[in-house]
């Protein structure tokens, strides 16, 4: 039970971090697919958006 739960929360954060990538590239513009691609490319984890906008 603890795998299932555990792999339904990273599921949701991974869907989350898309979801985000998606609605940033309608407001903002091309201009952000490129580090949207880098964030992807780094582990596709939502959770490391914030991070990676600030450095």
């Amino acid at each position: 039970m603890e795998l299932n739960t555990v792999g339904i929360i990273v599921l949701a954060i991974w869907a989350a971090g898309i979801v985000c990538g998606l609605i940033a590239v309608r407001r903002f513009g091309p201009a952000w697919r490129g580090p949207l691609m880098l964030a992807a490319a780094h582990g596709q984890r939502g959770a490391e958006y914030p991070g990676l906008r600030g450095r």
